[in-house]
């Protein structure tokens, strides 16, 4: 299970961009972490990395985003008794 550490970059001369801010707050794999200014922290948990990078297109299309930075991904393998 990929686990991204990401900023997402805001358009900040046109926000804020609060619905944005909604959407990943109530996005089921998505944990919002710090705000400031024009970034947002997120970790995305995901099931797989097709899922993964769905999650990452979605993000991207959301109002006001101008880009995501990767701060850190990693990859849950699950064990021989989760299996």
């Amino acid at each position: 299970m990929p686990i991204s550490g990401l900023v997402v970059v805001l358009d900040a001369p046109n926000g804020p961009f609060l619905g944005t801010l909604q959407a990943l707050r109530g996005h089921a794999a998505i944990d919002v972490g710090e705000i400031t200014d024009n970034h947002i922290a997120i970790v995305v948990d995901s099931t797989s990395n097709q899922h993964d990078q769905e999650i990452w297109q979605w993000v991207q299309e959301l109002p006001g985003v101008l880009d995501i930075r990767i701060a850190f991904v990693g990859f849950d393998e699950a064990t021989s008794e989760e299996q």
